[in-house]
């Protein structure tokens, strides 16, 4: 599995993007927007992200910080930057509960629309993170166990 696990993870990265991109392309159009698809496509990224978190929180992130003691490795900084992601998905979670409906979405859709590309910001800077940091990480400590 922990062989699997990053390229899951950076697959997973990319259909989420390529969501919240869908829902940038159909808010395009001030005057013909299709709130059941926006709508849609809000839950469908809500539904992946979640299985995407529980993934990484509960599998990943319990590797890594399992592997760096094995290995005799400093955790703090890495149990800070978890933190640091924990306080992401609060927000990027938040911003889901806020907008579930046709209502909340449609009653100031100006909002919504800078309050969704403030949290595509977060999110590519959590990936980013992610992939050039504790993924390269992980993947070192893993070529560090085959060798012993």
């Amino acid at each position: 599995m922990s062989s699997d696990l990053i390229p899951i993870l950076i697959k997973q990265h990319k259909k989420l993007k390529k969501e919240l991109l869908q829902i940038v392309i159909l808010l395009r159009d001030k005057s013909n927007v299709d709130i059941d698809l926006i709508r849609s496509e809000m839950e469908t990224f809500q539904k992946d992200i979640i299985a995407h978190l529980r993934l990484e929180n509960r599998v990943f992130y319990v590797l890594l910080l399992d592997k760096m003691q094995k290995q005799n490795k400093n955790i703090v900084k890495t149990q800070a930057f978890i933190s640091e992601m924990n306080a992401i998905e609060t927000e990027v979670l938040s911003f889901l509960g806020k907008y579930k409906t046709d209502q909340q979405i449609i009653h100031d859709i100006d909002v919504f629309e800078v309050e969704l590309q403030d949290i595509i910001d977060v999110l590519v800077l959590r990936i980013q993170s992610e992939e050039e940091g504790v993924y390269q990480y992980f993947m070192n400590l893993q070529k560090n166990d085959i060798k012993k």
